[in-house]
């Protein structure tokens, strides 16, 4: 049989791969070879390699790498057939591998998907559902997947579940312009008609009900403003199709049954790990007495346990919390009268919300039978805290039920193997791809530095790798975004106060940045490991799927006008195609030999130095402390002067003497 080869473009980048599979030891309990040579061809099928090439390049990566190359071809083989029939592989591989892996694939070749062929898949996925089966879609961001269920719900009926209620109202009010009928289901505290409402978010967070316990007040006591109420009635218009929220995922479901296909768009995570501090529980004890005996008697023994288990249990091993008392198993009811007392008064409803959402916690960590416990370090504080793992209820027994579920996500390939253990059957995995609409420069700003502990912990500020990456990133055009580690975002907001500036995990559904030049993520957004060991997925595949998350506020695929996407880390986001520039960040603290050769060159247009400072707006001291180095202007101040020196030299896009980017 004649042996296949591997691609000329793959070659020259075989042996650093190999070398670096060569370093995993041998007989590893969790990622054995078997193992690493069945994800490495469904990494690199993920990442765009041919098809046709991948068992050839896993042959030759083995036998680098003194593997049974053989044994790895026909593995590879199998990977590749069992892609090509829709079925999900596996991808993950050992982090020591990722950089190999990201090399390799950085500058690979894939041809460029047709959108109208990814769409019409896009539309059979969720129009075609066997009943009885979820199926998963992986959909990248901007490729259609609300304009495609509108265009599937004009045919049959479905039911919508969204992140947010904005995006509800949204799409069904799109569904209604299309020419269809939609109701939309929502929670009162999301009405702005709701008299009490911010006591009625307090209590929803708690995980009780609004409708029942301020509304309805029991059956005893209504809400004043109860007749007549548009928050109190739930819902919004008549319709074959339902809309709502991720909140309502249990009504939703119940209104989807057995006939219906309920489609869940960028669902929650399907396990959640929630962690609780000494101050949470201790509220909780003090806040017990305002809830029913009932609940008291099966709650207590649980908080008397995890405050004991948090002071003296042993770091990162799984713990039981144990109750036999069955009342601990059912719902956490509160007192009427404390209810009552909450509707008008919110620190009240505050309280009792926190104190509710602590028991329903741990009633999840006793009835659910693969929920974990585990006493853990916070990574910044060193403090103590419990940490609860377990699947999010209501998305679990949305997707268990008899009846047709699509789960629509960017990442949902990440938890493949989650929805597999919740449904004891391997859901179907759709994978799109989703072409540019226009010219796109992706940049790896490459820094090892890029992470949480050196940026925040440390306290070493990233200004001057972010000056470059923003230099980079106007090269494009001036409206620049910016998503960093919720911790650095205040002082990037500070720094840069003209900057949009978000944080990662807060992205999804944000369409206000789709007309901007450039996205920059700044650090890599890597989860803490014992998470992602608790939750069961990839640190690094799921820090690139949240990096896609922020560059996909571009939506690249419907856009004309050119676009940059620039990271600044050591991973290559997820979804990102060749060509992508690699470049080496900035090193040593910040300096002002630039700003000070770009004052000096504005200086040298006009007459005078007093002249020059009156056109840039600002003092002469200020002017001639710049020009010696001491200090720097702003950066409105910088992009006035780079303006102005343009205009006086007659050629668009140049700029003054010592303004180059630094590489």
């Amino acid at each position: 049989m004649c042996m296949p080869t591997t691609p000329l473009n793959l070659a020259p980048r075989i042996e650093a791969l190999a070398a670096a599979m060569a370093r995993v030891p041998r007989g590893l309990a969790v990622d054995g070879r078997h193992d690493i040579g069945l994800r490495l061809a469904g990494a690199l099928l993920l990442r765009g390699v041919d098809p046709a090439a991948v068992p050839a390049a896993c042959y030759d990566i083995a036998a680098g790498a003194g593997w049974d190359a053989a044994h790895h071809r026909r593995s590879a083989e199998d990977t590749v057939a069992k892609h090509a029939s829709g079925q999900p592989v596996r991808s993950d591989l050992p982090p020591s591998l990722v950089p190999a892996l990201d090399a390799f694939c950085s500058t690979v070749s894939a041809p460029a998907p047709d959108l109208r062929e990814q769409q019409r898949r896009l539309r059979s996925a969720i129009g075609e559902v066997p009943r009885g089966r979820v199926r998963l879609v992986r959909a990248p961001c901007g490729i259609g997947k609300t304009h495609t269920t509108i265009l599937v719900s004009q045919t049959q009926p479905v039911v919508v579940s969204t992140p947010t209620n904005e995006l509800a109202e949204q799409v069904t009010a799109d569904m209604r312009a299309a020419g269809g009928s939609a109701r939309r289901l929502y929670g009162p505290a999301s009405h702005p008609a709701c008299r009490y409402q911010r006591q009625a978010k307090a209590i929803a967070e708690g995980g009780l009900s609004v409708r029942v316990e301020l509304c309805e007040g029991r059956g005893v006591a209504r809400c004043p403003y109860y007749e007549g109420c548009a928050a109190r009635e739930g819902k919004e218009g008549e319709g074959s199709s339902t809309v709502g929220n991720h909140g309502l995922l249990g009504s939703l479901a119940a209104v989807a049954g057995a006939k219906r296909t309920l489609v869940i768009d960028e669902p929650p995570a399907t396990i959640v790990d929630t962690r609780l501090t000494a101050e949470d529980l201790k509220h909780t004890l003090a806040e017990l007495s305002s809830f029913e005996d009932a609940t008291v008697a099966a709650m207590l023994p649980l908080l008397q346990q995890a405050l004991g288990l948090l002071k003296n249990g042993p770091l990162n091993e799984p713990q039981q919390l144990r109750n036999e008392d069955a009342a601990a198993l059912r719902r956490v009811v509160p007192h009427r009268e404390r209810v009552l007392a909450a509707r008008s008064h919110f620190p009240v409803a505050r309280r009792l919300g926190e104190a509710a959402a602590v028991l329903r916690l741990l009633r999840q960590a006793i009835s659910q039978a693969d929920a974990r416990v585990t006493v853990v370090e916070h990574w910044q504080t060193g403090r103590r805290q419990l940490a609860i793992t377990a699947l999010h209820p209501q998305l679990a027994g949305a997707v268990r039920r008899e009846g047709k579920t699509v789960v629509m996500a960017a990442d949902v390939e990440l938890y493949a193997s989650s929805y597999a253990r919740l449904l004891g059957y391997e859901p179907e995995l759709v994978q799109l791809q989703a072409p540019d609409g226009c010219a796109v420069r992706r940049v790896l700003v490459r820094t090892k530095a890029a992470s949480r502990s050196n940026w925040i912990v440390r306290g070493n500020f990233p200004a001057k790798t972010l000056e470059y990456a923003l230099s980079l990133a106007r090269e494009t055009g001036p409206a620049v975004g910016v998503v960093t580690f919720k911790g650095l975002k205040k002082e990037v907001s500070r720094r840069y106060p003209d900057i949009p500036v978000k944080h990662y995990k807060a992205l999804r559904g944000l369409n206000g940045w789709k007309d901007f030049d450039a996205v920059i993520t700044l650090g890599d957004p890597r989860m803490p490991a014992d998470v992602a060991e608790r939750m069961g997925i990839n640190v690094d595949s799921a820090a690139r799927a949240e990096l896609e998350q922020a560059h996909g506020r571009l939506r690249v695929v419907h856009r004309t006008r050119s676009a940059a996407m620039i990271h600044v880390g050591s991973l290559v986001p997820m979804g990102w195609r060749d060509p992508i520039e690699v470049l080496q960040a900035p090193v040593g603290r910040p300096k002002r030999e630039r700003e000070s050769s770009l004052v000096k060159g504005f200086i040298s247009h006009f007459s005078s130095k007093r002249a020059a400072a009156r056109a840039a707006g600002v003092s002469h001291p200020s002017l001639l402390r710049w020009a010696r180095g001491e200090g720097a202007p702003s950066m409105e101040v910088v992009e006035l002067m780079r303006s102005l020196n343009r205009q006086f030299r007659g050629t668009e896009g140049s700029d003054v003497s010592g303004t180059e980017t630094p590489m």
